[in-house]
Protein backbone atom coordinates (compact mmCIF):
# COMPACT_ATOMS: atom_id res chain seq x y z
CA UNK A 1 0.00 0.00 0.00
CA UNK A 2 2.02 2.83 -1.60
CA UNK A 3 -0.44 5.85 0.89
CA UNK A 4 -1.08 3.27 3.61
CA UNK A 5 -4.51 3.42 5.01
CA UNK A 6 -6.58 6.18 3.22
CA UNK A 7 -10.08 5.15 4.55
CA UNK A 8 -10.85 3.62 8.06
CA UNK A 9 -12.89 1.40 6.79
CA UNK A 10 -10.68 -2.06 5.01
CA UNK A 11 -13.10 -2.89 2.67
CA UNK A 12 -13.28 0.89 1.18
CA UNK A 13 -9.36 1.55 1.64
CA UNK A 14 -9.16 -1.92 -0.65
CA UNK A 15 -11.84 -0.59 -3.20
CA UNK A 16 -9.68 2.99 -3.31
CA UNK A 17 -6.61 1.22 -4.55
CA UNK A 18 -8.08 -0.84 -7.12
CA UNK A 19 -9.17 1.94 -8.58
CA UNK A 20 -5.97 3.38 -8.38
CA UNK A 21 -4.85 1.16 -11.31
CA UNK A 22 -7.27 3.25 -13.16
CA UNK A 23 -6.03 6.93 -12.66
CA UNK A 24 -3.07 8.59 -12.97
CA UNK A 25 -1.05 8.66 -10.46
CA UNK A 26 -0.95 12.92 -10.23
CA UNK A 27 -4.91 12.05 -9.20
CA UNK A 28 -4.45 8.87 -7.24
CA UNK A 29 -2.12 11.62 -4.72
CA UNK A 30 -4.86 14.07 -5.09
CA UNK A 31 -7.39 11.75 -4.07
CA UNK A 32 -4.93 10.75 -0.74
CA UNK A 33 -4.47 14.25 0.08
CA UNK A 34 -8.67 14.85 0.12
CA UNK A 35 -9.36 11.78 1.88
CA UNK A 36 -7.15 12.63 4.36
CA UNK A 37 -9.02 15.94 4.79
CA UNK A 38 -11.90 14.66 5.39
CA UNK A 39 -11.37 11.78 7.00
CA UNK A 40 -14.09 12.94 10.29
CA UNK A 41 -16.40 13.32 7.61
CA UNK A 42 -18.22 10.12 6.40
CA UNK A 43 -20.92 11.57 4.25
CA UNK A 44 -17.63 13.23 2.09
CA UNK A 45 -15.69 10.27 2.06
CA UNK A 46 -18.42 8.55 0.78
CA UNK A 47 -19.21 11.40 -2.04
CA UNK A 48 -15.25 11.71 -2.69
CA UNK A 49 -14.98 7.78 -3.18
CA UNK A 50 -18.13 7.49 -5.36
CA UNK A 51 -15.90 10.56 -7.35
CA UNK A 52 -13.31 8.10 -7.38
CA UNK A 53 -15.15 5.28 -9.04
CA UNK A 54 -16.59 7.33 -11.84
CA UNK A 55 -13.00 8.00 -12.73
CA UNK A 56 -11.67 4.73 -12.66
CA UNK A 57 -14.59 3.39 -14.23
CA UNK A 58 -13.65 5.78 -17.17
CA UNK A 59 -9.86 4.84 -17.22
CA UNK A 60 -10.55 1.02 -17.56
CA UNK A 61 -13.06 1.34 -19.91
CA UNK A 62 -9.63 3.39 -22.15
CA UNK A 63 -11.19 7.06 -21.44
CA UNK A 64 -8.46 9.46 -20.32
CA UNK A 65 -9.17 11.33 -17.79
CA UNK A 66 -8.22 14.43 -15.23
CA UNK A 67 -9.55 15.17 -11.77
CA UNK A 68 -10.61 18.31 -10.65
CA UNK A 69 -8.68 20.18 -14.01
CA UNK A 70 -9.11 23.67 -13.57
CA UNK A 71 -11.15 24.99 -16.99
CA UNK A 72 -12.08 28.23 -17.17
CA UNK A 73 -11.51 28.95 -13.43
CA UNK A 74 -13.70 25.98 -12.21
CA UNK A 75 -12.45 22.36 -11.53
CA UNK A 76 -15.21 19.67 -12.34
CA UNK A 77 -14.71 16.25 -10.51
CA UNK A 78 -13.59 14.72 -14.21
CA UNK A 79 -12.46 15.79 -17.41
CA UNK A 80 -12.59 13.82 -20.59
CA UNK A 81 -9.51 13.97 -23.33
CA UNK A 82 -9.73 12.71 -26.61
CA UNK A 83 -7.03 11.91 -29.26
CA UNK A 84 -4.45 14.59 -28.65
CA UNK A 85 -5.57 16.14 -25.39
CA UNK A 86 -8.51 17.82 -26.51
CA UNK A 87 -11.72 18.06 -24.39
CA UNK A 88 -14.69 15.86 -24.84
CA UNK A 89 -16.26 16.49 -21.76
CA UNK A 90 -17.03 17.22 -18.67
CA UNK A 91 -18.52 15.32 -15.39
CA UNK A 92 -19.69 16.17 -11.95
CA UNK A 93 -21.10 14.52 -9.82
CA UNK A 94 -23.63 16.25 -7.19
CA UNK A 95 -24.83 14.60 -4.01
CA UNK A 96 -27.81 12.65 -3.50
CA UNK A 97 -30.98 15.07 -2.87
CA UNK A 98 -29.48 17.95 -4.56
CA UNK A 99 -31.87 19.36 -6.61
CA UNK A 100 -30.47 21.16 -10.12
CA UNK A 101 -32.49 24.15 -11.27
CA UNK A 102 -31.81 24.44 -15.57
Amino acid sequence: MQYGIVARNKRVNAAIYSCFEYISETDARAFVNKFREQRSDNDLVMHTFRELIVGAYLGKAGRTVSYEAELLGKRPDWSIQGQGGQLITILELIPNGTKILL
